[in-house]
């Protein structure tokens, strides 16, 4: 027995110092790890901000570039050299400036002429040019290329300045050049001094090599004033910024300036003989280390004491072990649980917000009047009442806390309902910011957590009786002896516990199972990643990704490069700096363009370091697509409008332009030879009501027949003409299969969208033999599938006109603006622009809509949908003989603002034997008309008018004399508002401008009606 125990006794002894031995060895080897990964991660973290900053230089240093370029282009810069003493020539010039001077960057423009006298600048300055900009000047003359200067000190300015050289040429000759002040401070210090490094001795620093020395050209963060005073010969090798001018670049360990060891990141600003330089004591990132080393030795000597006590009651401990692992897991799940439901029941938190008096200002979400049973009207513009009298310090406290610009996040405080009742809510506030910077109010999010509390409080209590019976059993091995009474019991208990912690968990699993739905349903996919930023866990991945595809790779691995790189260097700025994140992101996912709001958080470790991501990324494709979709719609209606506003004025000019050459025209005699410059005039004038024309109707606002009309017989029309006049290497086929084939419209604004879509196919085929196919059918498009794919279209029966050519083709650029108006892609003066947008503007008006299918080198298709209309089909009316129209002894009064158009009227009117009265204006008409009803047979009456137009002053027309005879003219069509005043029983409607023999045609048939 007793050799037993011995050996036992040794057994246990070796088995000690193995152990210890193990101890001491991954102590050793996990000291060695932190060292190396401590300097692992400084360098790339320097790395990063290193790679950021020099990339912004870069750009920036672009941008000064391109705007050099642009002055150099600049027109008002090229006269005044030209003729530096013409005063509007200086106007222009100071527009020019004054535009750039806007960007803070700009100081000083100077312009000297090509002898180097200087002729403009607009401040007071030297008339000479600085010595350290001599050579950067020839350079730049010599090649006639904007140049930026490297830093050198202004001794007017008594300050570091940039110089942007801009040369002026006219047809290779040199006429002068500009000096524009750039001011460092502006951008670049500015971008040095935001070091985005946590440690207190990170630093940035820009050098360039200056003979055999490396000199500073920032000020520094421990020694200022540096920038082109400090210097540092070439012979310090293991200085950071002689490594720069050297050329090596990356991470590098060295000396500084201050002869502190420091770890610093490289690098080249492209471009430039600038080196920017990243870095960081490497004292301040090996003290961590040394706080752990401390510890180790603790942690050792500390195992070391115990390892016998434990290695004795092992079996117990055992047990123990995997009861509080099992616990820890299920907890670690609850956690988990209840971590996604915050994410996706957000909204379920109350949110208010609070002004400096703790008044409610205007957020109280129904979650709030579900928490506190106060509704919204009762609160708002109120002090808030939840808070128990004997919290008010409290509430004052953390109120003079956040309105000292800072914030908290969970902090549980107890408040009370409406009833009286108290809870415990978990609340997070932040201040609200005015436009001046100052707080000026706090937003709060609250959650209730009185049953959460109560749960832990439970746990908490079976914790601490379950410590005390641990504590109890490892007293003492003989004390373990005589109680096994009491462990079994104790282990009963345990399992009991067990038991209801697995009840808990099922109850979790099932919540958690909710959450899943709502994710999946709201396609919010969630992810989690660790420090190198490989997806560890996830949920609902992407449409056209997988499980498999993500967990274990990082986003480099499943998406291209180039997508990888957007959404890699969003979470790399979150592991950097420890902030939040969220961003609207466009993203090529398994070859679909998909839009994500992503939402990135740091996971922090417990020595508050981050250790990872956690994150969630919502598809908003759908409602992205949908907005794209509005926006396209409003745009396309805002530029009808304005075209129609233009197309009306123009059309008011031309009514009396064409009116006084028609005048012209009767007036001459037939051998006069001025009658070719009338004809003429009316021919220019056809040509441009023929423009507005166009313009009205991509307004929707021109002249608008609705007869039934043959879709089958217009396509044969348009067949025919083409032809007759394209060349016969183009082959035309038709496939008409519509039936029926009609639709209500006007068969002349259909007929010319048809014809311009076939000439637009035949020019994108014109340099080769082709084929142009127009073909139709009849397609039903349900409710169901209007609502979910083409909400600009109502449900119903269409006519679908296809024209569809093996042309060019077109870039996805060119659709995005293929309907605006004088949009064109052919040569100049081959075409107008206004053919697609007054095909756009018909194809509205008729209730349809018109889509393209193109890419480039894989020809065009164009689809007209037209509503489907079963009326037969209207015959043409008899033309009406002018010749039997005569005036004598009939009066017309003419009534319209343009005084042009009133006066070419009367004369036109006179000449036929009418007697004519005027009015400018709604107002003087109805009283003309008082005063002379007996006379008047019919008014000519403007729709368009100040103060009261054309719709008005007929009904007050009407109200003298019901049976009053009024012929309504607008710039517009006979639509929206003229069509109104013609369905309150207006006689007749003529549009601007109009000829001679309209105007008599539209008169007689008025005054023939009984």
């Amino acid at each position: 027995m007793k050799k037993k125990h011995i050996s036992k006794y040794h057994t246990l002894s070796f088995a000690t110092i193995i152990i210890f031995i193990i101890v001491i060895f991954i102590a050793y080897n996990y000291y060695i790890f932190e060292t190396k990964y401590i300097k692992r991660e400084a360098s790339r973290d320097l790395k990063s901000v290193s790679d950021i900053r020099a990339c912004e230089i870069s750009q920036w240093i672009r941008e000064r570039i391109i705007d050099g370029n642009f002055i150099k282009a600049s027109v008002p810069l090229r006269n005044f050299l030209l003729n530096p003493n013409d005063r509007e020539n200086i106007i222009a010039l100071k527009k020019r400036f004054e535009m750039f001077s806007l960007d803070s960057s700009y100081t000083t423009f100077r312009v000297f002429n090509k002898e180097r006298d200087l002729l403009y600048s607009n401040k007071e300055y030297s008339v000479t040019i600085s010595h350290h900009l001599l050579l950067s000047l020839e350079k730049s003359l010599e090649s006639d290329s904007v140049i930026l200067s490297d830093f050198f000190f202004d001794e007017f300015h008594k300050s570091i300045l940039l110089e942007l050289i801009i040369p002026v040429s006219n047809e290779g000759e040199i006429l002068g050049f500009v000096l524009i002040d750039v001011n460092p401070e502006a951008y670049i210090y500015r971008t040095l001094q935001n070091y985005s490094i946590a440690q207190s001795t990170s630093e940035l620093l820009l050098v360039r090599r200056e003979g055999d020395d490396a000199l500073f050209l920032n000020d520094l963060r421990f020694k200022k004033d540096a920038a082109l005073q400090l210097r540092i010969p070439i012979t310090a090798h293991e200085v950071p910024a002689i490594h720069a001018i050297k050329g090596d670049t990356g991470t590098v360990e060295g000396i500084d300036y201050r002869g502190e060891r420091v770890i610093a990141d490289v690098r080249k600003i492209p471009s430039t003989n600038w080196y920017i330089i990243a870095k960081v004591d490497i004292s301040e990132i090996n003290a961590p280390l040394r706080d752990k080393a401390f510890v180790l030795i603790f942690l050792v000597l500390f195992i070391f004491t115990i390892l016998i006590a434990f290695l004795v009651i092992f079996w117990l401990t055992e047990k123990r072990a995997l009861l509080v692992n099992e616990l820890k897991s299920q907890r670690k799940m609850r956690l988990l649980g209840e971590y996604l439901n915050a994410i996706i029941e957000s909204s379920s938190s109350a949110i208010y917000d609070l002004d400096r008096e703790g008044n409610v200002k205007s957020i109280w979400n129904k979650s709030a009047e579900k928490m506190f049973g106060f509704k919204r009207e009762d609160v708002i513009g109120k002090r808030l009442s939840i808070v128990p009298a004997e919290k008010d310090n409290e509430f004052s406290h953390l109120m003079s806390i956040i309105f000292e610009g800072k914030s908290f996040t969970d902090i549980e405080v107890e408040r009370q309902k409406s009833s009286g009742e108290r809870i415990l809510i978990s609340l997070s506030a932040a201040p609200i910011y005015n436009s001046q910077g100052n707080a000026s109010g706090i937003v709060a999010i609250a959650n209730d957590i009185s049953e959460r509390k109560r749960q832990e409080h439970e746990i908490e209590k079976k914790n601490m009786e379950l410590s005390a019976a641990v504590l109890r059993l490892e007293t003492t091995n003989e004390e373990l002896q005589t109680s096994e009474e009491e462990l079994i019991s104790a282990e009963e208990e345990l399992r009991t516990q067990v038991e209801e912690m697995e009840k808990s968990h099922r109850s979790l699993m099932e919540s958690e199972e909710k959450f899943r739905i709502a994710l999946k349903n709201a396609k919010i996919f969630v992810f989690t990643h660790n420090y190198e930023l490989i997806y560890m866990w996830i949920y609902n991945p992407p449409e056209g990704l997988t499980h498999e595809m993500i967990i274990g790779n990082k986003d480099s691995d499943f998406l291209e490069k180039k997508e990888a790189e957007k959404v890699m260097q969003l979470k790399r700025k979150v592991l950097i700096t420890g902030i939040p994140e969220n961003c609207q992101m466009e993203l090529i996912v398994a070859g679909r363009r998909c839009f994500f709001n992503y939402t990135i958080e740091p996971v922090f470790d417990k020595n508050n370091k981050v250790s990872g991501l956690l994150g969630a990324a919502m598809d908003i494709t759908e409602k992205k697509n949908v907005e794209e979709e509005l926006f396209q719609v409003y745009k396309m209606e805002a530029i009808g409008q304005l075209a129609g506003g233009i197309a009306h004025d123009f059309n008011n000019m031309l009514a009396g332009i064409m009116g006084n050459a028609e005048m012209l025209q009767f007036k001459l005699s037939n051998e006069s030879s001025l009658l070719v410059n009338v004809e003429n005039i009316l021919k220019a004038s056809e040509h441009a009501s023929h423009l507005t024309s166009q313009l009205l109707s991509f307004a929707r606002k021109g002249q608008y027949q609705r007869v039934s009309v043959s879709i089958h017989r217009i396509v044969s029309d348009v067949v025919s003409i083409l032809e007759s006049t394209i060349d016969k290497k183009i082959t035309i086929e038709q496939s008409l299969k519509a039936n029926p084939n009609t639709v209500v419209g006007d068969p002349t604004q259909i007929q010319n969208a048809i014809l311009n879509l076939a000439i637009n196919a035949r020019d994108a085929i014109i340099k080769q033999s082709g084929k142009i196919i127009i073909s139709t059918e009849t397609l039903t498009l349900t409710k169901d599938y209007v609502e979910k794919f083409r909400k600009d279209i109502k449900a119903g029966q269409y006519v679908v006109i296809s024209i569809t050519d093996n042309g060019m083709g077109m870039t996805d650029e060119v659709k995005k603006h293929l309907f605006e108006p004088f949009f064109t892609t052919k040569e100049p003066g081959k075409g107008t622009g206004l053919g697609l947008a007054s095909i756009y503007g018909t194809v509205k008006s008729h209730n349809g809509i018109i889509d393209v299918y193109s890419e480039a080198g894989t020809g065009t298709t164009m689809k007209i949908y037209l509503p489907l209309s079963v009326a037969e089909l209207i015959t043409e009316e008899k033309a009406f003989d002018i010749r039997s129209i005569d005036g004598h002894g009939k009066t017309v009064l003419v009534v319209d603002d343009e005084e042009l158009i009133r006066e070419t009227t009367l004369q036109i009117l006179s000449k036929y034997g009418f007697e004519v009265l005027t009015a400018k204006d709604g107002r003087e008409a109805i009283e003309i008309y008082k005063e002379n009803m007996n006379h008047i047979d019919i008014i000519l009456l403007d729709m368009i008018m100040p103060e009261i137009g054309g719709k008005e002053t007929f009904k007050e027309l009407r109200n003298i004399n019901s049976n009053v005879k009024v012929i309504l003219s607008s710039g517009f069509s006979a639509e929206g508002e003229a069509r109104e005043t013609i369905n309150l029983g207006v006689n007749g409607f003529i549009q601007k401008p109009f000829r001679v023999n309209e105007l008599l045609k539209k008169i007689g048939e008025i005054l023939n009606q009984n």
